[in-house]
């Protein structure tokens, strides 16, 4: 169940970014992480979305988000499938929903229905090319094999192809307004020169990135 770990995975890259590898985090960077995380359900409607679902408040469910977050240790380098569990029981037990009805109240978006296909996508390249290797291996390969060999080297086109396009859909879908609209203008503008007012509106959008990314570092960061 994606959406009720999404905020946390979410949160730890900008954490990785501003600090680096960090081998055992302080009480402060801990409560970093689930404030950014409790956020990011907060700002998505999660919280009140909950509520409805089981009949509490959002403030509730919040408060109850932070404890179990605070229980899975979310800050531990940890299988996201472990984490995932220990959230999806956590909010079960206490929110008294199934987890089948937390999917329904809480179902996943289109970002993670994405990530799902490129991650599905890349075992299954790295699959093929591992089978391809093996049998690229053998110096004496009878007739069929080397047919067999064509065969799966043209589905494993298709298959780089496919998650050439789905790697390129989630980076749509993960793009902010001003980012996608920046890349648009790029678009546009090609292999010519931008004009003058090309010029500044791609000023402008970068700038508005910044401050974006900003807010989130202090976001993240409580400030």
């Amino acid at each position: 169940m994606k959406p009720l770990c999404i905020a946390v995975l979410l949160s730890l890259s900008p954490l990785s970014w501003a600090m680096g590898e960090i081998p055992h985090m302080t009480e402060e960077q801990q409560q970093q992480i689930l404030r950014f995380a409790v956020t990011q359900m907060r700002d998505k409607g999660d919280f009140d979305r909950l509520a409805r679902c089981s009949g509490s408040s959002a403030a509730k469910m919040e408060s109850l988000y932070s404890k179990v977050l605070r229980r899975c240790q979310v800050w531990d380098e940890r299988e996201e499938n472990a984490v995932e569990r220990c959230l999806i029981e956590g909010m079960s037990e206490g929110t008294g929903l199934t987890p089948e009805q937390l999917h329904d109240c809480l179902p996943d978006d289109p970002e993670d229905i994405a990530a799902d296909r490129v991650e599905a996508l890349q075992r299954q390249v790295a699959t093929l090319e591992s089978q391809l290797n093996e049998l690229m291996d053998n110096d004496h390969l009878s007739e069929a094999e080397e047919n067999k060999l064509d065969v799966m080297q043209a589905q494993l086109d298709g298959l780089r192809d496919e998650l050439l396009q789905a790697e390129e859909a989630l980076d749509q879908l993960q793009m902010t307004d001003s980012e996608r609209e920046l890349d648009a203008l790029i678009q546009a503008i090609g292999d010519n020169e931008p004009t003058a007012a090309q010029a500044q509106k791609m000023q402008q959008l970068q700038h508005q990135m910044r401050q974006e990314q900003q807010q989130e570092v202090r976001q993240l960061f409580g400030q």
